[in-house]
């Protein structure tokens, strides 16, 4: 009784106060990647950043999941009850400077995100973006086609 009182207050909190705690995310779909040993799939903490040329995560320095991506090559983004794979590619260091550049644009919470992520004040400037990107990883998402559509 007492789990089930619990359980009715936790999703009345989430319906009522979630789009708050969510409103300044660009985007609210969560990246699932594979992990090396155990191969089941694991959260990133990083927020997916959709620009005009794609979708992209930033990896900070050192970041385990960025391994993880490398090797298995693909994840799962959720976005609400939708799931969908994905193929995760790294870009190459031009790209990965222009793309740093462009979610530096990106007002509210994301920015502060990708700052914190990437160790770097919130006014930082275009040469400490490009030094930060020598330094992180950045990887594009691209939809992997349903296996029911490649079979037809």
């Amino acid at each position: 009784m007492m789990e089930e009182r619990h359980n009715r207050r936790g999703s009345w909190l989430r319906r009522r106060f979630g789009g708050l705690l969510r409103a300044g995310h660009r985007s609210r779909a969560t990246l699932y990647v594979p992990g090396r040993r155990s191969g089941r799939l694991k959260a990133v903490s990083d927020p997916v950043i959709e620009l005009d040329s794609g979708t992209y995560v930033i990896a900070g320095p050192h970041t385990n999941w960025a391994r993880n991506a490398r090797q298995a090559g693909w994840g799962e983004l959720v976005l609400g009850d939708r799931h969908d794979r994905v193929s995760l590619l790294e870009v190459p260091q031009e790209v990965r400077s222009s793309v740093l550049k462009a979610s530096w644009g990106l007002a509210g919470r994301t920015r502060d995100l990708v700052a914190a992520r990437l160790r770097l004040d919130s006014d930082a400037d275009v040469v400490e973006l490009d030094a930060a990107a020598d330094r992180s990883a950045v990887f594009v998402l691209l939809p992997v086609p349903s296996r029911a559509a490649s079979t037809i």
